[in-house]
């Protein structure tokens, strides 16, 4: 089951739940998760994120060879920039290895 909380779902609580329902808006709207290859990856510190920023703190310490998937559509390198992802996005992330 999953569950995204909004301003409007946290809104809708009842009365009775007005601190908790602080709390728990507080506590969900910073940060953005996203699954990559099939795991969840928390960004604490990002409402927004593009792929290329994505890719370059996945793989800090090269982008060189790395294909990126979303959902089930691959996005050129030359729009990774432009590319917002968006919470509860489903990534593919893979490096092109060499072999015979």
């Amino acid at each position: 089951m999953q569950f995204i909380l909004t301003k409007e779902k946290v809104n809708s609580l009842p009365s009775c739940c007005h601190s908790l329902k602080y709390d728990v808006y507080i506590s969900k709207s910073y940060g953005m998760e996203v699954i990559i290859n099939d795991q969840r990856k928390n960004f604490p510190d990002h409402h927004q994120i593009s792929a290329e920023e994505l890719v370059s703190l996945t793989y800090p310490q090269s982008q060189k060879g790395i294909a990126l998937a979303i959902g089930d559509k691959v996005i050129p390198k030359e729009l990774w920039k432009a590319t917002l992802i968006q919470p509860e996005d489903q990534l593919l992330i893979f490096r092109a290895t060499q072999g015979g």
